[in-house]
């Protein structure tokens, strides 16, 4: 996983970042294995590795977003 340290507001500028350092976007399964022991349920955390097509042809990424002490799983459109 990857942290920026700052927000960041496109997804090209978010995939140029991890590229320059050496990495690759996670997938969904490293995502949730990593936030089982390493997420603080505070910040966002977004698998670019995987992504799901509507019928619409609008892509969408999972994302973990937490409140309070409980953690949800989503799919966000990508812009």
């Amino acid at each position: 996983m990857f942290n920026f340290g700052e927000e960041l507001s496109t997804e090209e500028v978010l995939i140029k970042r991890i590229d320059e350092a050496g990495f690759r976007p996670a997938t969904l399964y490293e995502m949730l294995k990593w936030a089982d022991k390493n997420w603080n349920r505070k910040d966002c955390v977004v698998a670019f590795g995987s992504s799901w097509v509507d019928q619409r042809g609008r892509r969408f990424v999972p994302f973990l977003y937490g409140y309070g002490s409980e953690r949800s799983l989503s799919l966000g459109i990508k812009v």
